[in-house]
C-alpha cells in the first residue's frame, strides 16, 4: 500500500512554477494520495500563516538592535507599532517584565498584588497569550511530539537496549549539558536504527564525536562522523581511543549502579564488595578522562563555526602533532585489548570533509578503518544525524536526506539561527548572508513559504537563539549587559566613532565591576584610546541614562517574548519542505531536550517511504 503524500495546493497561485518538478514522474496513486492528505497538511500551513501574520505586525521591533537603542531612539519603533502596549509595559515591575519575556505573563497575578486592573494590561496579556499559543507545540501529535518517548510510542519504534540491557550514562565522561543531549538523542536514534533495520549512521558536523562515539559503544552501530575541522577529527580519534579503552569499566559501573538501585528498593544492602571494587576502578577512569569533560563548550563553538561551511572537500587526515605521537603510541597496546569489549558491529570513523547538498555520501562512506581495513558501506542504508547543526548546515542536511536514496531516516537539531541565509533578505542589508551554494538558501526552504517572499531578518533570528526557559527559572534578563552596551554606543558616537560590524565589543559586562570598568575594557578591545576620557566623564554617561534603563527593559521584554515564535517559523519551514517531498513517509518536530538544560531543544525527525518509486 502506498503511503500518503503531502500538500500541493489546488489553485494555481499556490504552486510556484519551479515546484512543478515534484509532480514529474509521480504515479497517479501518489498524486491522489497527496491531494487527499491536503487537509491535514493545511493545519501546518495555517499555523505558519498565523505566526507570520503576528510577526509582520511586530517585525520592525523584532529586527531592531538594542545596541542602537539610545543613539537611534529605538523605543519609538514599539510606540509606533503599539503605543498602548508600550505604556502598559512601562507600568510593570522588573519581575513582571521577566514573565512577559518568557511568555508567561498573567495580568491577574499583577492585579492581585497592586491597584492595577486587568483592563489596563489588556495589550500585554494579549501579547503573552499570542506568543505562548503561536508556536510549534500547537501542532497535533502527527507533526509535533513533546519528547522522544512520545514519538517512539506513536511510531511504534523498537526500544530494545544493547550491551545486555546495561545503559552507560554519558555524564561520566562529558559535561552535564552535553551528556543530557547525547543520552536523549542516542535513545531516539537507536530506535530509528532498529525499526528501520539500519546498521550505519552518518553524523554531519560531528565535532569531537560525542554522539557518534556513544552510538558506537552503547548501541554497537557503525558511525561515520563528518566534520570540516581536521582538529576536531584528530580530537575525536583520540577521545574515541580513550573511551574504548575504558568502556568495560564504565559498563561495570553502570551494571553495579543498576544492581544497587534494585537492592535499595528491596531494602537490602546497597553496596557489595564487588561494587566497591568497581567503584575504585571507575575512580581511576574518571581521573584519566577528566580532560574530556572540560573542552565541550569551546569545541562545540569551534565546530559550529566550521561545520556551517558547505562546499565539498574531502581530505586525508594530516599527521598528529609531535607532542601527540608519544601518548597515542603508548595507548595503542591497551587499545588493542580493550577493543574486544566493544560490539564487533560497532565502529566509529571520523572524516574531515566539507559537505554541500550535492555531496555523494556513499563516497565518504568508502574508506578504511583505524586498523587499515578497507570498507565499502556506501550503498548500505543509513540514518543521517546532526547534533546542533549550525546555520545553513541544517538545510544542507535536510536536502542531503531527501536526495540520497540510501538515507532512510534523519534526526537533527538546528542551532545558530542567526547564521541562516535568507533568500528574501535585501542585499543592501548589512546583515545579508550569501548562501554557501547558489540558490540553496537556509530560509525559506518550503515552496509554500517561498511563495510568500518571507523574510525574518538577522536580529529577529537572534531572538530564536535566546534561552527563554532558562530566564523563567533564573528570573533574570540580560538587561545590565544590554544597558551597558547601549550607553557605550552613545559614548562612542560622541567621542570616538561607531564601530564597524567587524569590530565587536563582545561579552564584557559580567567581567566588569561597573560601567567605567566595562568601558575601559571595551575601548581596549576596539583599539580605541583608553586614556582619552576620565572616569568621571565615563560615569556621567551611565548616570544620565539610568532613568531611561526601564525603557530598554520594557523594550527587551517585548522582543524576547517572541523568541519561541520566531524559532517556530524556522522549524515549520523545514517541516513543510519535508512534507512537500514525494519520498517522505513521516516528518515531525520533536522537543528532544529539556529546554532549561539545552535551549536549542527541537529536533527534526523524518523517515523515507520505502514504497516510493521516484528513485530518491
Amino acid at each position: 500500500m502506498f503511503r500518503t503524500f503531502p500538500q500541493f495546493h489546488l489553485h494555481r497561485n499556490a504552486i510556484p512554477a519551479h515546484s512543478s518538478k515534484h509532480f514529474i514522474g509521480l504515479p497517479r496513486i501518489h498524486l491522489m494520495a497527496a491531494l487527499g492528505n491536503h487537509s491535514e497538511v493545511q493545519r501546518v500551513h495555517n499555523l505558519f500563516d498565523e505566526l507570520l501574520s503576528v510577526f509582520d505586525i511586530y517585525k520592525t521591533v523584532l529586527r531592531a538592535n538594542t545596541v542602537d537603542f539610545y543613539t537611534d531612539d529605538r523605543v519609538e519603533i514599539l510606540r509606533d507599532v503599539n503605543p498602548t502596549l508600550l505604556t502598559e509595559l512601562l507600568s510593570l515591575s522588573s519581575e513582571n517584565l521577566v514573565d512577559v519575556a518568557c511568555g508567561k505573563f498573567k495580568s491577574v497575578d499583577v492585579c492581585n498584588t497592586t491597584s492595577v486592573t486587568e483592563d489596563t494590561l489588556s495589550e500585554v496579556q494579549k501579547l503573552s497569550d499570542q506568543v505562548s499559543r503561536l508556536r510549534c507545540e500547537r501542532l497535533d501529535d502527527k507533526w509535533f511530539f513533546n519528547n522522544s518517548a512520545s514519538y517512539i510510542q506513536a511510531h511504534r519504534l523498537n526500544q530494545e537496549a544493547d550491551n545486555g540491557g546495561v545503559i552507560v550514562k554519558p555524564k561520566g565522561f562529558m559535561n552535564l549539558k552535553k551528556s543530557h543531549e547525547v543520552a536523549e538523542m542516542s535513545l531516539l536514534c537507536s530506535s530509528l536504527i532498529k525499526s528501520n533495520k539500519l546498521n550505519q549512521v552518518i553524523d554531519i558536523g560531528s565535532g569531537k564525536g560525542y554522539l557518534s562515539q556513544y552510538l558506537t559503544l552503547q548501541y554497537g552501530v557503525r558511525v561515520i562522523g563528518i566534520d570540516s575541522s581536521a582538529t576536531n577529527t584528530h580530537g575525536a580519534k583520540e577521545r574515541s581511543r580513550k573511551l574504548t579503552k575504558h568502556w568495560k569499566a564504565f559498563m561495570r559501573r553502570a551494571a553495579n549502579e543498576e544492581n544497587d538501585a534494585a537492592d535499595a528498593q528491596m531494602n537490602t544492602e546497597s553496596v557489595t564488595a564487588e561494587s566497591c571494587s568497581a567503584s575504585d576502578v571507575v575512580s581511576d577512569v574518571r581521573d584519566s578522562m577528566e580532560s574530556l569533560a572540560h573542552s565541550d563548550i569551546v569545541a562545540d563553538q569551534a565546530s559550529a563555526q566550521t561545520t556551517a561551511r558547505t562546499h565539498l572537500e574531502v581530505s586525508d587526515d594530516a599527521p598528529p602533532e609531535p607532542s601527540q605521537v608519544a601518548s597515542m603510541e603508548n595507548g595503542a597496546r591497551d587499545e588493542a585489548g580493550s577493543q574486544r569489549t566493544v560490539s564487533q558491529a560497532g565502529h566509529f570513523r571520523p572524516v574531515t570533509a566539507f559537505v554541500n547538498s550535492s555531496t555523494d555520501l556513499s563516497d565518504i562512506a568508502r574508506g578504511e578503518t583505524s586498523d587499515g581495513v578497507q570498507v565499502d558501506t556506501g550503498m548500505e542504508p543509513f540514518l543521517l544525524v546532526g547534533l546542533h547543526t549550525c546555520g545553513d548546515l541544517a538545510s544542507t542536511l535536510t536536502r542531503l536526506f531527501v536526495d540520497c536514496p540510501t538515507a532512510r531516516a534523519v534526526c537533527y537539531v538546528p542551532c545558530c539561527y542567526h547564521f541562516v541565509s535568507e533568500e528574501f533578505e535585501p542585499t543592501s542589508s548589512k546583515f545579508y548572508i550569501h548562501p554557501m551554494e547558489p540558490d540553496h538558501w537556509g530560509f525559506p526552504m518550503s515552496e509554500y513559504i517561498r511563495a510568500k517572499n518571507s523574510n525574518i531578518g538577522r536580529d529577529a533570528k537572534m531572538l530564536a537563539c535566546m534561552a527563554q526557559e532558562r530566564m523563567a527559572v533564573s528570573r533574570e534578563m540580560p538587561v545590565r549587559s544590554l544597558f551597558y552596551r547601549a550607553v557605550l554606543q552613545v559614548l562612542l558616537r560622541d567621542h570616538y566613532r561607531i564601530p564597524t560590524r567587524q569590530e565587536s565589543v563582545g561579552k564584557l559586562a559580567h567581567k566588569s565591576s561597573d560601567f567605567v570598568d566595562y568601558t575601559r575594557k571595551a575601548l581596549k578591545r576596539l583599539n580605541f584610546d583608553v586614556n582619552k576620557l576620565s572616569d568621571e566623564t565615563i560615569d556621567q554617561y551611565h548616570t544620565d541614562h539610568l532613568d531611561k534603563m526601564h525603557l530598554l527593559h520594557a523594550f527587551t521584554a517585548a522582543r524576547l517574548a517572541f523568541s519561541r515564535m520566531v524559532e517556530s517559523l524556522l522549524l515549520l519551514d523545514k517541516l513543510c519542505y519535508l512534507l512537500e517531498q514525494p519520498n517522505i513517509g513521516s516528518a515531525a518536530i520533536v522537543r528532544l531536550f529539556d529546554p532549561v538544560q539545552s535551549p536549542r531543544c527541537y529536533a527534526i525527525v523524518a523517515t523515507k517511504d520505502t514504497t516510493d518509486t521516484t528513485g530518491r
